[in-house]
């Protein structure tokens, strides 16, 4: 379960009350951060950049041994070896607030009754605070409760700097019940959920994400014909390969035609995006 001190949070929500935004520029970055880190400026404009890098929970593989993936830590991590989007767990308590959490057991009790008990949780409104004008966030919602999860979204203005993750067409109808406007990732888990994903002509299903092992250049063209970026897990491609593989695995997915490269190793992805 991820806990966190609030003092850095607090100071950035008051940066956004004065500011409206809190942008602190960030090292290595590959981009013109004067352009913003929204998802139609990433995805959808005609300069958007031709290849990405996303974090898995952050810098998941140098903050595992740490035992702080999927905190603050480990995302100013990803971004500070370069990565462009970093992906978070999400879950909710009790009392309907969504937290940085990727195992269960957070939803049996209130953020109250968390703390009460020692345990501070990462709220997910911290984290936009934080994320505002350096970076997209891929929510990968592990609760029904998509709704809560909308409202807080929205509630921090940040519509357009969130992707939800849709990992099959029950989690893809919650989110379009939680809001029309919501930016969507489908991840398809075979083949053939690629073509169900394209049929379903939502343009705000901006990407699709699948495996390196079966998803062929015959499917990445299918994928860009329809107009929507080619998301590929590189953990899927096989975990070793990626731990010690360097930089050679990205450069590989990349040439298959790789938008986005959804890495453990940041740092890696991050030096194969450049070198081409």
């Amino acid at each position: 379960m991820t806990r966190l001190a609030r003092g850095p949070a607090l100071a950035l929500a008051l940066a956004v009350l004065v500011t409206g935004c809190a942008f602190v520029p960030r090292e290595g970055s590959p981009r013109d951060e004067s352009a913003g880190f929204t998802v139609p400026a990433l995805f959808l404009a005609e300069d958007a950049p031709p290849r990405l890098v996303c974090g898995h929970r952050g810098d998941f593989f140098v903050n595992l041994i740490r035992g702080s993936s999927n905190t603050l830590e480990s995302f100013e991590g990803a971004l500070r070896v370069g990565a462009d989007l970093v992906e978070v767990d999400v879950r909710i308590t009790a009392d309907r607030i969504p937290v940085i959490a990727h195992d269960g057991g957070v939803e049996t009790r209130s953020v109250a009754a968390w703390l009460a008990r020692g345990e501070r949780l990462l709220e997910l409104h911290d984290v936009l605070i934080w994320a505002c004008g350096r970076t997209v966030l891929l929510l990968d919602v592990k609760s029904r409760d998509v709704a809560a999860v909308a409202t807080a979204v929205r509630g921090a203005d940040a519509v357009d700097r969130v992707l939800f993750l849709a990992g099959g067409p029950g989690e893809y109808d919650r989110i379009r019940e939680a809001g029309a406007d919501l930016w969507v990732v489908a991840r398809a888990r075979k083949p053939d959920d690629v073509t169900g994903w394209l049929g379903r002509g939502d343009v705000r299903i901006v990407a699709v994400h699948g495996n390196p092992g079966w998803m062929d250049s015959d499917l990445i063209d299918r994928v860009h014909a329809a107009g929507k970026k080619v998301w590929l897990n590189a953990w899927d491609a096989t975990w070793h390969q990626e731990l010690f593989g360097g930089e050679s695995l990205a450069i590989e997915l990349f040439e298959r035609g790789a938008d986005i490269i959804h890495s453990n190793v940041p740092a890696d992805a991050a030096r194969a995006r450049d070198a081409r």
